[in-house]
């Protein structure tokens, strides 16, 4: 419609909306390119509130995602045109905003800055209703800064107007808060009673941000109170609400929290995997402080576990990122001193200037019955006095708008680098890619062209290279495709056995190739409920891993047995040339490579193993691999049991990869009974 009548202000508050919209869905990535919209048409028709309202929702989003840096530079595009309207109330958000990500950063100074000068900006409005998120947020900073007198006055001051003024969001915020700096002080019990009266606050107002903030919070105090049990419990549930949200940073926070908990414990292998996991996130949002907290917590899990060469890495990282952020604190106490002796500055040179002209006006009018002429001139100098001084202003207000275009004209160099650099290492990678998919394609292409006549034998080969090659394929497909989501699986009742078999049906072309003997260890048949086509790929990818780094004629080993009352654990061995120690940690991970060798398979995407770890711990189980004790290496896996497991006698045999075994129908029992509908 605001095509149709021509209405591009219309247009613009439409991108906009829709843009809104997307971000009330949490699909911020469709809600940016909406907003970037409509800043653009509010940037081409001039429109400045416009220009600055888009700023601000964009410096939200960002805050979300979270881009604390881009969150920065738009808030104060936002600040400075909200500034040039005059519009005290939308200026005081932007700063309140700006002062927000600070904390988020770990910079107090620059936090408490802007949180002041929010504040006088909504007092200068009359806009009395924004004072409180305001107060909060400067007894947050006191809290953290360990003046805890102050931040309790800026609490209870928050609590007192937010009642007044039945704002219930920033109410149970306030008491969160509170729980937090008793929480500091080391007053556990108190700060327990505080969130559960949050708890039931948040409830009652169905506010699930501030609930799944308020869980964490209690998870830590029970962490300090000794009882982990509890606090794994709290910060489950923390975690499943901000899973609902979808909020990165939250689930980052309470992945660092987990780990502690777990650090508590002694259980550092689960505290490692943990704050792994919130790892990338900090890194990305530059949050310093929450930085620090996962550093620290890598450092006690990894001496934990013996881990000494990590343990030293992220020690490094830690001493690095702490003394930035104590120099990034330094330096913006040292602008704020330089800022206030420039306005001290200023306003002695204007005082000055004031009290010079009283004199001159008093001189001249003393001097006006004597002599007129040197009225007169004494008149021109009062003016050539006010000309230099206005150009003075002009000059230096023009060298501020330089200087800062100078800024801008330099960021966006840098982003433009970095933009290029990753651009090259994408082009790279590109590469990479082509070469290891055409390689692992190769070696089934060869055996099928190779093939001059077909028997049943040559066509069995064609079959086993197909299935290799849609193997490779679905893994790649699939490792894109649930790398950010999670893995639909459909689950049914099956045999274990029937699984194993049907994978080293499609890897026996490839067994027989080097003569490898393939042996089931099975004390009974394990009925498991699982997707099937997943496990068998999973099954496919481990035998075919352990196949190429097999010598001729040698023997894999499969062993199924319990793990517990509700798993089953399956592992593989092979007598390889084995995994190095510095490659182990990283088998998992997507398009890692080992050390090549010359076995014909001697380069590969990593896709595989990726996909495992995927596959597994999607049906809630785990996988791993360690060295084998003479040679080789073992690879295992857990998967869940089905309640009507079945038991049936030990099953010990040998998989030919002979000629025989590939024109033998072999039946188990429990295959038998499964055919007999």
């Amino acid at each position: 419609m605001a095509d149709s009548l021509g209405i591009p202000a219309a247009r613009s508050k439409a991108k906009n909306n829709i843009g809104l919209n997307y971000y009330g869905q949490a699909k911020y990535d469709s809600a940016q390119i909406y907003l970037e919209k409509a800043l653009q048409y509010a940037i081409q028709f001039n429109d400045t509130l416009q220009k600055a309202d888009a700023y601000n929702r964009l410096g939200v989003l960002h805050e979300k995602k979270p881009q604390l840096d881009s969150a920065l530079y738009v808030f104060h595009q936002a600040h400075e045109l909200y500034k040039q309207l005059g519009n005290n109330k939308r200026a005081g958000v932007a700063s309140e905003n700006i002062g927000t990500i600070h904390i988020h950063r770990g910079e107090k100074t620059s936090a408490l800055t802007h949180l002041l000068g929010a504040k006088a900006l909504f007092k200068a409005a009359d806009a009395m209703h924004r004072l409180p998120s305001v107060y909060v947020r400067l007894g947050r900073i006191y809290s953290e800064d360990g003046n805890y007198s102050e931040a309790e006055k800026w609490f209870l001051r928050t609590i007192a107007l937010a009642a007044e003024q039945e704002n219930h969001n920033i109410h149970g915020i306030a008491i969160n808060a509170l729980g937090i700096m008793y929480k500091n002080q080391g007053r556990y019990e108190e700060a327990v009673k505080k969130y559960l009266d949050a708890v039931a606050f948040s409830e009652k107002i169905q506010n699930l941000f501030l609930l799944a903030a308020v869980y964490g919070n209690l998870g830590n105090a029970y962490d300090k109170l000794g009882d982990q049990a509890k606090a794994l419990e709290y910060h489950r549930q923390s975690l499943q609400v901000y899973e609902i949200l979808n909020r990165p940073m939250g689930m980052a926070i309470t992945h660092t929290n987990i780990g502690s908990a777990y650090n508590s414990l002694g259980e550092y292998a689960k505290a490692k995997k943990h704050l792994e996991k919130a790892l990338p996130v900090f890194t990305e949002a530059r949050t310093y402080s929450n930085l620090i907290s996962v550093y620290r917590g890598l450092i006690t899990a990894n001496s934990g576990l013996n881990a000494h060469e990590e343990t030293v890495k992220y020690f490094k990282e830690y001493v690095t990122v702490k003394d930035s952020l104590n120099q990034m604190e330094r330096n913006t106490a040292l602008d704020s001193l330089k800022v206030m002796f420039q306005t001290e500055q200023i306003e002695m040179e204007a005082i000055m200037l004031e009290q010079r002209n009283e004199i001159q006006a008093k001189t001249i009018a003393r001097q006006q019955i004597i002599l007129f002429s040197a009225f007169t001139v004494s008149l021109l100098m009062a003016g050539f006095i006010v000309v230099v001084v206005r150009n003075r202003r002009k000059i230096k207000k023009a060298s501020a708008l330089l200087a800062s275009k100078n800024q801008e004209i330099t960021a966006k160099a840098e982003e433009l680098d970095v933009k290029n650099k990753e651009m090259q290492e994408h082009a790279k990678f590109k590469e990479r890619m082509n070469a290891f998919l055409v390689h692992d394609l190769k070696n089934p292409l060869n055996a099928i062209l190779n093939i001059n006549e077909f028997n049943s034998e040559q066509k069995e080969i064609v079959r086993q290279s197909g299935f290799l090659m849609l193997n490779i394929v679905s893994n790649l497909l699939d490792v894109q495709k649930y790398e950010n989501s999670s893995m639909k699986l459909s689950l049914e009742e099956a045999s274990l056995v029937q699984i194993v078999h049907r994978a080293f049906t499609e890897i026996s072309y490839l067994a027989k190739q080097k003569s490898l003997q393939f042996s089931l260890n099975m004390q009974s048949d394990f009925m498991v409920r699982v997707d099937q086509e997943i496990v068998k790929r999973v099954i496919v990818n481990v035998f075919t891993n352990a196949i190429k780094f097999s010598y001729t004629g040698a023997e894999i080993r499969i062993i199924v047995e319990a793990s517990g009352p509700s798993e089953v654990k399956v592992t593989i061995e092979d007598d390889g040339e084995g995994i190095s120690p510095d490659y182990l940690p990283f088998v998992f991970d997507k398009f890692s490579q080992g050390t090549p060798r010359s076995s014909g398979y001697d380069v590969s995407t990593g896709i595989g193993l990726a996909f495992c770890k995927m596959a597994v711990e999607a049906h809630g189980g785990e996988i791993g691999a360690v060295a084998g004790k003479d040679r080789g290496a073992v690879f295992w896996f857990t998967l869940p049991l089905s309640s009507i497991q079945q038991k049936t006698s030990e099953i010990k045999e040998i998989l030919s990869s002979s000629d025989k075994a590939n024109t033998t129908l072999r039946l188990t029992n429990s295959e038998k009974t499964y055919l007999v509908p």
